[in-house]
C-alpha cells in the first residue's frame, strides 16, 4: 500500500497492528465502507455513537479502507472524504473524541487520505476520475495548512510534510506505468504547489524534512510544473527578504503567491524567511546535472533571469540605509555557478537554456560593472564569452547581443575580448556564420556586432603594439571543431581586419538602418586612421559614392551624402586629395544629372531631396582646395549639372553625351541626327528647391572658390566695412584737405543706393580725397552677402613710358616796341603838315589830344609796353570734378561706363527711396547672416555631482574636459568678435568662447564653465538662460559619472526640444558617448548611441554630429527656410517698397540732385548685430530693429540673442519691415529728423544764396580790374 512506500522512503514507520480490513474481500470491504461511511454522514450519527476514542479508531480503521478501494466506487470514495474533510475542518461536527486529541486522529486522517494517491489498474476514464478525487484531498491538505496550521503540532506537522512528500514522489517518479501518466500530468502543478506552500506554512526548521524533500525533487525535475512552481515560490520569497531588506517599496510585506489566477498571502516571520529563502532557492540541486530537458532547463533559466533582474534592480528606489543593494559578487555568488557551469558544459541540444545563461550573465557584469568584480567571476565571465564568440547558432548569438555595451564598462582587462569578437563579428557580417532567422532576424544581429565595432574601433591606435596574451588559435570552437585561422598578436594588426569588415560591410548590408550605421563607422574609423594611412579614406569614399549613386535606397542615401560631405573635412590628409574629390565631384555630377531626369509625380519629393544634399556635397568638396581650377574637364560638367538645376534645359547634357559616344560609322551618325532632332528643345520643369541648389552652388563657386577665408578671418564672409565708415573718412580727409568741407548733413551728397532687377543692391559712395585720387566705393548686397570694391577712375597706363617732350623755341621779340612796316615821312614834310594843322581851329582840341596821348604813353612806359605778358597757348589743367554742387560724380560716371545709366539698361536699374525706412530694412538686411549659424551649448558634470544647479556651479573643469573644449573651435574674444555670437555678451558669459566657421556654417559653442558664476545667484539662472535657452537644440554634457545623470534634468529646464550629447571619460583614456532624444528619428550620424571614440578624434566627431542634429532639429521645428532665402525675401521686400520708378527726365536729375532724401547719419546706419529668427515658415521674414547696433560688425543668423533674449520681437519671429511698422518704429524721432532735414534744407539755400552773392561781387571786381 501507500504507507509502505512512505515507510520504504524512510519518512514513516510501518505500523503493522493497523489497516484490520486488508485482507477482507473487496465486496465486504465496498459494502462495510458504505453502510458506515452513510450511517457517519446523516444527521448527528457520527457525535452520538462515536464516544470514545476506541470507537473512533474503529470508524476510522473501517472508513479509510474507502481510500483504497477501487475509482469504480467514487461514491462511497466522495463520502469518505467529506466525512474526513468534516472531522477535520469542522469542529462542531467532529466527534468529541476527536476533539479531544485532535493532534493524534488527524494524523490518522492524513494518513487515510494519502491512500487514495495510490496507482490503481483502471482505464484511462477511470485515471481521470482518480485524479480529480486527488485534487479533492489536496485541496483539503491546503485547507488544513491554512486554517489549522497554527493549532497543529510539530509532530503532526512532520507526518503531514512526510506524507506530502511521498505521495509527490510516488506520483511524480519516472518509473510510473503509462496508462497512470494521466495522474501526473493533471496533478503534478497542484501537488508542488501544495508541497512548497504547506512547507512554508509549517515553518519547519527541521533539516531531515527540508532534506528529504531536495533529496526527493531531483527525482521530479522532469516536470515542468515543478520548475514553474519553483520560480513562483522563490521570486515570493525573493521579494519578501528585498522588502525586509530595503523597504517595503522594493519588494512586497507579505509571501505573496500568484498562481492558477489566485494569489495566497503567506504570513512569514522574517527570519523563517531568509530561512525558506535559502532551502528553496537551491532545492533543485544543480540543475546542469539535474535537468535533462532542454525545454525545462530553458524554463529554469527563465526563472533565473526573473530572479537576477529583481536583484539589479533593487536600489533604483528609496533603500535602506544599512543595507547596500546587492553588487556583482552577491548575485554571482547566488547563481554564478550555474551560469558558469551551463555555458562551460555545452550540452548538445541545449542551445536555448545555454544562451540564456550566458544572457543573464553578460547582464549581470555589465550592470553592476562599478562594484568591483572578484577577479574570479572576471576570469570565468571573460572564459564563458569567449568559448561562446566561438560557436555557432544562439550561443554565439546571445554573445553578441548580450555584449552590445561592453566595451563601454570599465573591466579590468576586458580588451583581452578583442580578437574573439573581431572574429565572431567578421563571421557574421560576412554571412559566413549560421542563419539566426529562427531566433531573431539577422539584420538585428548584424546591427548588434556594429554597435560593438564602434566601441571598439579606437582600441588599435590607443594600445597600437601592446600583445594580447590570450590567443583564440589556441582555442577549440564548439564541439572541439577547429575555428578558422585568425592570427592576432597585437591590437595594430586588428587594423587590416577593420578595414575588412567595413568595405564588406558597405558591399554587402542590405537593411537600411544597418547601412547608415555602417557609413557613420566608416567615417569614424577614417578619422581614426588617416594619420597612418589614407588608403582605406579612399578605398571607402569611392565605393559610398558608387552604391549611393546606384543602388541604396533614399534614407541610406540621403546620409551617404552627409556623410562624404563631412569627409571633406579629411581633405589636407589625403594622399592624391585632388584626384579623390575630382572623382567624388564627377559622380555626383552625373548622379544630379540622373536624379533631375528621373524626377515624376511619385517621387519628386525624394528625388529633390537628395539632388538638393548632392549639391551641397559638392560645394564641400569644391571648398576644400582649388583644385577645380586645374581640373577643367570636371569644371564644365560640373557647370552643365548647374546650369541643368538652374535651366532644366537637358541640350547641353545630350550633346556632351553625345560627343562622348559619337563613333565615326555610318548608322551611329543616322541614329545621333535622328536622336538630335527627338532630343532637341528638351526642357525639364525644375522645382524651386532644385533651382535654389543649384544657384547657391553656383555663387560657391563663383564667389568664395578661392576666397575663404576672407582676410577678416573665417568669422566673415562678407566686408566690415559700412557706409558710415566710408563717410566718415570723407569727413576727416576734408578736414585735412581745407577746400570742400563734408559734414555729417552734407555727406548724403556723396552717396546713391540702387537695386537691380536681380535684386542686387549697390550703394556707390564718392572719396572726394581718396589718397590715390578721388575713387569711388562701391558696396553690393545680394543673398549671398555684402562685398566692397573701392574703384578709381584710371586714364593713365599702368606703366609710364619715359620720354622728353621735344623743345620748342619761343619766337624772338624785339626790344623796340614799334616797328613800323612802312616808309618814315620825310622830315621837309613835316612843317607842312604842322603849318596846316595851326591855319585850323583846332587850338582847343589839341591840349586834349596831347594830354590823351602822354596818359597812353605813360600807361605803356608803365607796363613796359606789354612786352612782359605771355600770350602763348597752354595745356589746360585737369578738371576738379568737386567744383560743383553735385559731389556724386565718380559714381555716375561709373555706372555710366558700366552701361547702367544708358536707355538700353534703363529698366535694369532703379535708384531707392533713401529714407528711415529704407534704411531700417537695409539695417534687417545685414542682420540676416550668410551662413547657416548654430549655437550649441556644453555643461561640466563633477563626479558626484546629480543636479543641474550643480552643474552650472562648476568652473574651469577637468584637463581632458578643457583640452576638449579647445578641439570644438579656436577661442574668440565677444567683445572684438564679427562673427555670430550665439546670443553672448562678455558682460555676462565672460571674455572669451570657442567659435568654428566654414564656408556655409557658423557654430559658437556656449560653454557653462566659461559664463561667470553669479553668487548672489547659487541657482545660476542666468547661465540656464543662455545654455538652456531658446534655439538650442543640442546640449554636450560632459559627464564623470553617468550613473547619477538624467536627462530629465535638462529636458525639464530647456526651452527647446534637445537632443544631449553625452561624453563619459572611460579610465583607459577613451571616450563613451551616450545620446538621448525625446524622439525615435534615425541617427543623423557620425556618432550614434553606445560608441568609443579616442581623444584624437573626439572634437570633429562631437562638432560635427552637433552641427547634423541642429540642423534637422532646426528644419524640424522652424522649418526648412534657410539664411540664402531669408535674405532673398529681405531684399524681394526691398525692391517691392523702396525702389523708384520714374521717367527719364527724374531718373537722370536724381543723379545730380540730393532732394528728398536723408544719408546714413541721419539714419544713424551702422554695423549689424545678432538677431534670431525662427523658420518655422517660408513666408517672408518680418523683422523690426530691437536695439541699438554695436560699432563692430557681429553677424547674426537672426536666430541668437537681444538685450533680452527672451524679447519675443528676436526670439520666437522673424518679421519683414513694412510701412506701417516702420512709421511705428520711427515715431517721433522720424518726425524729429523730418524737423532737422527741413531747417537743413532751409540752411542749405541760406548758405547757396550767400555763395552766389560773393560769385557776383568776385566777378564784378574782377572786371573793374580788367577794365
Amino acid at each position: 500500500m501507500f504507507l509502505d512506500w512512505a515507510a520504504k522512503l524512510g519518512l514513516l514507520e510501518h505500523n503493522p497492528e493497523a489497516n484490520i480490513l486488508k485482507e477482507f474481500s473487496l465486496p465486504v470491504k465496498k459494502i462495510l465502507v458504505s453502510q458506515v461511511v452513510t450511517f457517519l454522514l446523516e444527521g448527528s450519527n457520527a457525535i452520538k455513537c462515536l464516544i470514545s476514542a476506541n470507537h473512533v479508531d474503529w470508524a476510522l480503521e473501517t472508513v479509510g479502507q474507502g481510500f483504497t478501494l477501487p475509482i469504480e466506487e467514487e461514491d462511497s470514495i466522495i463520502k469518505v472524504i467529506n466525512l474526513y474533510r468534516t472531522w477535520t475542518l469542522e469542529k462542531g461536527k467532529r466527534p468529541a473524541p476527536i476533539s479531544k486529541n485532535f493532534q493524534y486522529f488527524i494524523q490518522q486522517m492524513l494518513m487515510h487520505f494519502s491512500l487514495l494517491f495510490h496507482p490503481r489498474e483502471a482505464s484511462k476514464e477511470m485515471v481521470e476520475k482518480h485524479a480529480n478525487l486527488c485534487s479533492k484531498v489536496l485541496d483539503i491538505f491546503l485547507q488544513i495548512g491554512r486554517q489549522l496550521g497554527t493549532k497543529l503540532s510539530v509532530e503532526t506537522w512532520e507526518i503531514f510534510l512526510k506524507l506530502l512528500t511521498s505521495c509527490a514522489d510516488y506520483i511524480l517518479r519516472q518509473d510510473l506505468e503509462k496508462i497512470q501518466e494521466a495522474l501526473p500530468r493533471k496533478l503534478n502543478a497542484q501537488i508542488m504547489k501544495v508541497v512548497f506552500e504547506l512547507f512554508l506554512l509549517s515553518k519547519t526548521r527541521n533539516p531531515d524534512l527540508w532534506g528529504a524533500l531536495i533529496d526527493r525533487v531531483s527525482y521530479w525535475t522532469h516536470h515542468m510544473s515543478l520548475i514553474l512552481t519553483w520560480k513562483t515560490f522563490a521570486i515570493s520569497l525573493t521579494r519578501r527578504t528585498a522588502a525586509i531588506l530595503y523597504g517595503p517599496s522594493e519588494g512586497s510585506e507579505t509571501v505573496s503567491v500568484k498562481l492558477d489566477d489566485s494569489t495566497q498571502n503567506l504570513q512569514l516571520e522574517d527570519e523563517y524567511v531568509f530561512y525558506a529563502w535559502h532551502k528553496l532557492l537551491y532545492i533543485l540541486g544543480n540543475p546542469n546535472e539535474q535537468i535533462k530537458h532542454p525545454a525545462i532547463f530553458l524554463a529554469f533559466m527563465n526563472g533565473i533571469e526573473m530572479l537576477v533582474n529583481f536583484y539589479l534592480a533593487l536600489g533604483s528606489k528609496e533603500i535602506n540605509d544599512v543595507v547596500a543593494p546587492p553588487s556583482g559578487n552577491t548575485i554571482l555568488n547566488l547563481v554564478g555557478p550555474w551560469l558558469f557551469d551551463a555555458i562551460q558544459l555545452d550540452r548538445k541540444g541545449f542551445d536555448e537554456g545555454t544562451a540564456l545563461a550566458l544572457k543573464i550573465l553578460c547582464n549581470i557584469v555589465m550592470t553592476k560593472a562599478h562594484t568591483n568584480i572578484q577577479p574570479y567571476y572576471i576570469a570565468h565571465f571573460y572564459f564563458s564569452l569567449q568559448q561562446s564568440l566561438l560557436k555557432e547558432g544562439r550561443v554565439l548569438l546571445a554573445g553578441i547581443t548580450s555584449c552590445t555595451n561592453l566595451f563601454s564598462y570599465s573591466l579590468q582587462g576586458v580588451r583581452c575580448l578583442l580578437p574573439a569578437f573581431v572574429f565572431a563579428i567578421h563571421k557574421i557580417l560576412s554571412r559566413s556564420a549560421k542563419p539566426f532567422d529562427n531566433v531573431m532576424p539577422a539584420e538585428h544581429v548584424r546591427r548588434s556586432c556594429l554597435t560593438i565595432l564602434g566601441q571598439i574601433l579606437p582600441l588599435p591606435n590607443h594600445f597600437q603594439d601592446s600583445p594580447f596574451k590570450l590567443n583564440i588559435m589556441n582555442l577549440e570552437g564548439s564541439q572541439g571543431a577547429q575555428i578558422k585561422p585568425f592570427d592576432v598578436g597585437t591590437f595594430t594588426q586588428l587594423k587590416n581586419h577593420y578595414n575588412i569588415i567595413l568595405m564588406d560591410s558597405l558591399s554587402n548590408e542590405n537593411y537600411a538602418p544597418n547601412l547608415e550605421r555602417i557609413l557613420s563607422l566608416t567615417y569614424l574609423w577614417q578619422c581614426e586612421n588617416i594619420d597612418n594611412s589614407s588608403d582605406f579614406t579612399k578605398q571607402s569614399l569611392t565605393l559610398i559614392v558608387r552604391k549611393m549613386t546606384t543602388a541604396w535606397p533614399h534614407d541610406v542615401t540621403k546620409m551617404a551624402l552627409k556623410i562624404v560631405s563631412q569627409m571633406s573635412e579629411l581633405y589636407p590628409k589625403i594622399e592624391k586629395g585632388s584626384d579623390q574629390a575630382d572623382r567624388i565631384i564627377k559622380s555626383l555630377c552625373k548622379y544630379v544629372t540622373t536624379q533631375i531626369k528621373a524626377i515624376n509625380h511619385n517621387n519628386q519629393e525624394k528625388k529633390e531631396e537628395l539632388t538638393s544634399l548632392a549639391y551641397q556635397c559638392i560645394c564641400n568638396w569644391l571648398m576644400v582646395e582649388q583644385w577645380l581650377l586645374k581640373k577643367p574637364k570636371t569644371r564644365d560638367e560640373l557647370l552643365k549639372a548647374i546650369v541643368l538645376g538652374l535651366t532644366g534645359n537637358l541640350q547641353n547634357v545630350i550633346d556632351a553625351e553625345q560627343v562622348v559616344t559619337k563613333e565615326k560609322t555610318k548608322k551611329k551618325k543616322k541614329d545621333e541626327k535622328k536622336n538630335e532632332k527627338q532630343n532637341v528643345q528638351q526642357i525639364l520643369v525644375i522645382s524651386d528647391k532644385i533651382k535654389n541648389a543649384a544657384h547657391e552652388t553656383l555663387l560657391v563657386l563663383l564667389n568664395q572658390t578661392g576666397n575663404f577665408p576672407t582676410a577678416c578671418g573665417p568669422s566673415a564672409v562678407s566686408t566690415l566695412i559700412t557706409e558710415l565708415e566710408v563717410l566718415d573718412n570723407n569727413i576727416e580727409l576734408s578736414k585735412q584737405n581745407g577746400e570742400i568741407t563734408i559734414n555729417p548733413k552734407n555727406s548724403k551728397e556723396y552717396i546713391r543706393y540702387f537695386i537691380t532687377l536681380e535684386k542686387v543692391i549697390i550703394c556707390c559712395i564718392d572719396r572726394p580725397f581718396n589718397p590715390s585720387g578721388p575713387s569711388v566705393t562701391l558696396i553690393v548686397r545680394d543673398k549671398t552677402g555684402k562685398y566692397a570694391w573701392d574703384i578709381n577712375l584710371s586714364y593713365l597706363p599702368i606703366t609710364v613710358p619715359k620720354f622728353d617732350p621735344p623743345k620748342i623755341a619761343p619766337p624772338p621779340i624785339s626790344d623796340v616796341p614799334f616797328q613800323p612796316l612802312t616808309q618814315p615821312v620825310p622830315l621837309d614834310e613835316i612843317d607842312s603838315i604842322f603849318s596846316y594843322l595851326e591855319n585850323q581851329p583846332t587850338k582847343n582840341s589839341f591840349p586834349i589830344v596831347q594830354n590823351q596821348v602822354q596818359k597812353e604813353d605813360q600807361f605803356l612806359v608803365q607796363n613796359n609796353f606789354h612786352l612782359n605778358t605771355d600770350i602763348t597757348v597752354k595745356e589746360p589743367e585737369g578738371a576738379n570734378p568737386y567744383s560743383g554742387a553735385c559731389g556724386w560724380q565718380q559714381s555716375r560716371m561709373l555706372l555710366s561706363h558700366l552701361g547702367y545709366l544708358s536707355l538700353e539698361n534703363r529698366d535694369q536699374l532703379y535708384p531707392l527711396h533713401m529714407n528711415h525706412a529704407f534704411f531700417n530694412a537695409l539695417r534687417n538686411l545685414d542682420q540676416v547672416s550668410e551662413r547657416e549659424c548654430v549655437k550649441i551649448s556644453c555643461i561640466f558634470a563633477r563626479k558626484g555631482q546629480s543636479t543641474l544647479e550643480e552643474y552650472l556651479g562648476n568652473e574651469g573643469g577637468s584637463i581632458d574636459f578643457q583640452e576638449f573644449i579647445n578641439s570644438l573651435g579656436w577661442g574668440v574674444k565677444l567683445s572684438k568678435h564679427n562673427g555670430f555670437k550665439g546670443g553672448l555678451e562678455s558682460k555676462r558669459a565672460g571674455p572669451i568662447t570657442p567659435y568654428w566657421a566654414n564656408f556655409s556654417t557658423e557654430v559658437t559653442f556656449q560653454i557653462s564653465t566659461l559664463i561667470p558664476n553669479t553668487d548672489s545667484h547659487p541657482e545660476q539662472n542666468h547661465k540656464k538662460r543662455i545654455i538652456l535657452g531658446n534655439n538650442v537644440y543640442v546640449v554636450i554634457v560632459w559627464v564623470e559619472d553617468l550613473l547619477t545623470f538624467s536627462p530629465q534634468m535638462i529636458w525639464h529646464k530647456a526651452k527647446s526640444n534637445c537632443v544631449i550629447i553625452c561624453i563619459n571619460p572611460l579610465p583607459h583614456g577613451l571616450y563613451s558617448i551616450r545620446i538621448f532624444s525625446k524622439s525615435e528619428s534615425t541617427s543623423v550620424g557620425p556618432l550614434f548611441d553606445g560608441v568609443v571614440v579616442s581623444k584624437y578624434s573626439l572634437g570633429l566627431l562631437v562638432r560635427s554630429t552637433s552641427i547634423a542634429i541642429h540642423t534637422k532639429e532646426r528644419v524640424i521645428q522652424e522649418g526648412e527656410i534657410g539664411m540664402l532665402e531669408i535674405r532673398e525675401n529681405v531684399l524681394d521686400d526691398i525692391f517691392r517698397k523702396y525702389k523708384i520708378e520714374c521717367n527719364l527726365e527724374k531718373f537722370y536729375s536724381s543723379l545730380f540732385s540730393t532732394n528728398d532724401i536723408i544719408g546714413p547719419h541721419e539714419a544713424q546706419l551702422s554695423s549689424s548685430s545678432n538677431i534670431e529668427v525662427s523658420r518655422k515658415t517660408k513666408r517672408k521674414p518680418k523683422r523690426t530693429l530691437e536695439s541699438p547696433v554695436p560699432p563692430q560688425r557681429s553677424k547674426g543668423d537672426l536666430r541668437s540673442h537681444n538685450k533680452r533674449e527672451n524679447s519675443s520681437n528676436w526670439s520666437s519671429t522673424y518679421t519683414r519691415p513694412s510701412h506701417s511698422d516702420s512709421q511705428t518704429k520711427i515715431g517721433v524721432l522720424g518726425s524729429h529728423h523730418r524737423r532737422n532735414a527741413n531747417n537743413e534744407n532751409q540752411e542749405e539755400e541760406k548758405s547757396r544764396k550767400k555763395k552766389s552773392s560773393k560769385k557776383l561781387k568776385n566777378k564784378k571786381k574782377n572786371n573793374n580790374n580788367n577794365n
